[in-house]
């Protein structure tokens, strides 16, 4: 662990100071109904296990089983003053962005655990890949899961890569705005890789919907980073295609447009959610029956049409287009509950007493 952290301070100085730092963003302070609203979803993670019978002697066993056989799963035991990572049976190498997210969660469970009183000891294992959300007979860490898994849903790690999000992107009025509705994101959306069939008949939701909206006067859906391709005919077919620009675009130009469009890869568009629901435009959020749909733990509390407006065609956002052209959908209504939404319950603050609950029904559950 010497290493690791040497590694990281080496690759990222600024973003491990800054999980030990406050936020300077305005967020609302935690009221007793905030406090109970992410109670609620903190309960969500535990009840699977409730009444499963498990064990702390099952959990021990399981975890030792993980930690010796998968290279992504971190074990880690608290003793009462410091989250201490167990070593490996093999000497695994990382790479940066995942020791990065390796020791961001230790840090951050440790001092969620000692500022919020969780005494004694206990043992957690997470899992840092980004399609981490396996089944196991313990719970397991995770950023995101689908919504029937048992797994226990951390905060996903653009918190830490965005410094809690405490710089703002957004500073236009809606009205100085452009009627358009965005999305600029990378190939993502398979799990499985983008084969040259998948890529020729754009069969994944982003694929899909950018085709569908090409040379589209108030839809720009752009693909913008090729990623996850299986071979390099696969790779030249999609840079070929006519929604793919290999450039990038900021998010601070995106923000110029009314409607910003999430549209998951192999999971939800962390940061593009929180940004835009902190931003003054509205999030356009894409629902469909896509298998590898994955949920991040404050879903339990955003609505469909108070945070944001769901689609799932093209056709739908021609229609949330005219109906905002002829006043026929409450705009400020729904950036006002959005960047409400996104101060009170995505501070640094309910974060933090989010992962405390998930914690102290864990430790309670499995540890007392």
């Amino acid at each position: 662990m010497a290493q690791l952290k040497s590694t990281l301070k080496r690759l990222f100085p600024s973003l491990l100071r800054r999980l030990g730092r406050g936020p300077t963003h305005h967020w609302h302070q935690l009221r007793p109904q905030n406090k109970k609203i992410l109670s609620g979803w903190a309960e969500a993670q535990m009840k699977p296990w409730l009444s499963s019978g498990t064990k702390k002697y099952d959990l021990q066993r399981k975890f030792a089983e993980l930690n010796d056989s998968d290279k992504n799963i971190i074990v880690a035991d608290f003793t009462g003053d410091s989250l201490i990572i167990r070593k490996k049976s093999k000497n695994y190498t990382y790479e940066a962005w995942m020791e990065f997210r390796i020791e961001s969660y230790r840090f951050l469970v440790e001092r969620v655990a000692l500022e919020h009183g969780i005494s004694g000891t206990f043992t957690i294992a997470y899992d840092v890949r980004d399609q981490g959300d396996v089944q196991h007979d313990a719970p397991i860490f995770v950023f995101q899961k689908s919504e029937t898994s048992g797994n226990l849903l951390l905060p996903d790690p653009d918190f830490f890569t965005q410094n809690w999000y405490e710089n703002r992107q957004d500073w236009m009025p809606y009205r100085k705005k452009v009627r358009r509705a965005v999305f600029a994101g990378a190939s993502s959306g398979t799990c499985g890789g983008l084969t040259v069939e998948i890529v020729r008949n754009d069969q994944t939701p982003r694929l899909k919907l950018a085709a569908e909206a090409i040379n589209h006067s108030e839809i720009d859906i752009t693909i913008r980073a090729a990623v996850e391709y299986t071979t390099p005919e696969a790779k030249s077919i999609l840079e070929s295609k006519a929604y793919f620009i290999k450039s990038w675009i900021s998010l601070s130009s995106q923000f110029e447009n009314r409607f910003m469009i999430s549209i998951d890869g192999n999971g939800p568009t962390c940061s593009r959610v929180v940004h835009t629901l902190l931003s003054n435009s509205i999030l356009l959020k894409h629902h469909d029956n896509f298998k590898n749909s994955k949920i991040l733990f404050y879903y339990y509390g955003m609505q469909s049409g108070v945070h944001y407006l769901p689609f799932s065609s093209i056709s739908d956002i021609e229609t949330i287009l005219d109906h905002e052209k002829n006043g026929k959908i409450p705009v400020n209504t729904i950036r006002r509950n959005a960047q409400r939404f996104a101060r009170t319950y995505l501070s640094r603050d309910a974060v933090e007493f989010y992962l405390a609950t998930v914690l102290k029904q864990y430790t309670r559950s499995f540890f007392s």
